[in-house]
């Protein structure tokens, strides 16, 4: 190793996301020094572009909303929409730390909009705030608190080993023009998100994706995974990589989140030819998945007044009036006028909302559907006007795959053998989520497990 400038710390942290954060603070708290760097200009990565839900079970918040739910019910829905035994045990991390991070949350003055039901949750447990506001709660407790700055423009390009003891002992970065080597007394954590902007990685891990919309962190190219690979890291859930429904069709640059979700609200999902092809109640992968096989991975959600009616502000993907202000939302009076809106066949659309209304009244859905998402929530009808719909893609903002971890958050190797010294901690890691995905357990698998990373390293 050579660089211009060497500094020394106990832990490294590549990435100023949540999970970078979670694991900065809490190697601050326990009296150690920490060098955080992240490679944009900001901090926040995927995190400021989400929709902003945490997974939580059994709090306050859902007790005063009359929700009856507990860390053994969250982790009954985790493991049902994981689908593989592996993933038990980064499950079991979860739920054990899940209510200790929510306090966490809370005690930066991190405030919560009523909670939501959402995709795979069993019942309502979605706890919709701002994660720009989380972003900087974390940031602003990491400087005033400990006095650490998250050192941003600051893009890692290799870790380093030493031969000797095969220890992950330091990384290099560029800042400024020069390259600084960080040296960590205490352990490596990789907190550098997904891959889905490195479109040599989508190519070579997810091929079937070719034509899925990429949203996302703009930094979210698969540095830490590929410095990972190159000490010998597993990856975990590749064969699980598919795309979410719900993305407007045409990309707004403005704003990376475009996505809506009427039909966990009662809408429905027709193709480019006005035909439901799938139980919108369903996880959102899952129709996500059944839409690749439509004609050109396109399609739109239709819903009525009702479902208007029922926008609230926080989380966006349920702020319908948002979507409508801003022009992205077609309206008209009939079913008949929004198909020539939209530009579909008007008979077929009319069609298959008349099929849909009646087997809804009749609990006879072709599909099955009987609920608005997964079992919460009673489908209705569509036939309150006006109506709308909203052109919509498959997408890929999360890559819900990646680094193979063990219970401590240290990566392991293609021989089952933990990495000494490496740690990883939020998007990129896999494993965590298997076959399936729950809303809000992408921001607190990296909340918890950036902590159980920085735990990790700070003991040994």
């Amino acid at each position: 190793m050579s660089a211009q400038e060497v500094k020394e710390v106990d832990v490294v942290v590549v990435g100023g996301g949540l999970a970078g954060h979670s694991a900065a603070i809490e190697v601050s708290k326990a009296g150690k020094s920490v060098a955080v760097l992240e490679k944009m200009p900001d901090i926040g990565g995927s995190t400021v572009l989400s929709g902003g839900s945490f997974a939580f079970a059994g709090t306050p918040e859902q007790a005063g909303q009359g929700i009856d739910d507990s860390p053994e019910r969250l982790r009954r829905d985790l493991l049902a929409c994981a689908a593989r035994e592996q993933a038990r045990e980064l499950i079991d991390v979860y739920v054990a730390h899940q209510l200790d991070a929510y306090r966490l949350l809370r005690h930066l003055g991190v405030v919560f909009d009523p909670i939501q039901f959402s995709s795979n949750q069993s019942v309502p447990r979605s706890h919709p705030t701002s994660p720009a506001r989380v972003m900087a709660l974390m940031n602003e407790h990491l400087r005033q608190q400990y006095g650490v700055a998250v050192q941003t423009s600051a893009p890692v390009s290799a870790l380093y080993r030493d031969p000797a003891s095969r220890r992950i002992v330091a990384v290099t970065a560029r800042h400024a023009g020069r390259a600084v080597e960080y040296r960590a007394r205490q352990g490596v954590i990789l907190a550098s998100g997904g891959f889905s902007q490195s479109p040599e990685l989508m190519s070579m891990l997810a091929p079937h994706l070719e034509n899925v919309l990429l949203t996302g962190g703009a930094g979210n190219q698969g540095d830490g995974l590929k410095m990972a690979w190159a000490h010998g890291a597993a990856i975990a859930d590749i064969d699980a990589l598919v795309p979410t429904f719900g993305a407007l069709q045409e990309a707004v640059p403005s704003e990376p989140n475009t996505i809506l979700l009427a039909y966990y609200r009662g809408g429905i999902v027709v193709n480019s030819a006005g035909e439901r092809f799938v139980d919108e109640s369903k996880s959102y992968k899952a129709i996500g998945k059944a839409s690749m096989d439509q004609a050109g991975a396109r399609g739109f959600q239709i819903f009525d007044q009702k479902v208007m009616d029922l926008s609230v502000r926080s989380p966006k993907t349920l702020d319908f009036q948002r979507a409508f202000d801003l022009g992205r939302v077609t309206a008209a009076d009939t079913i008949v006028e929004l198909a020539e809106r939209i530009g579909i066949d008007p008979q077929a659309l009319a069609r298959t909302v008349s099929e849909y209304n009646d087997g809804i009244r009749q609990q006879r859905d072709r599909f099955g559907r009987r609920h608005l998402s997964n079992q919460v929530g009673e489908a209705f009808p569509l036939e309150h006007p006006r109506y709308y719909a909203y052109a919509t893609v498959p997408y890929m903002a999360t890559t819900y795959a990646g680094i193979k971890v063990d219970r401590r958050m240290r990566v392991v190797d293609v021989w089952g053998k933990p990495i000494d010294g490496l740690y990883a901690a939020g998007e990129i890691i896999g494993g965590a989520h298997g076959r399936g995905y729950m809303t809000g357990a992408s921001l607190g698998k990296a909340l918890i497990f950036g902590r159980v990373a920085a735990w990790s390293a700070i003991s040994g």
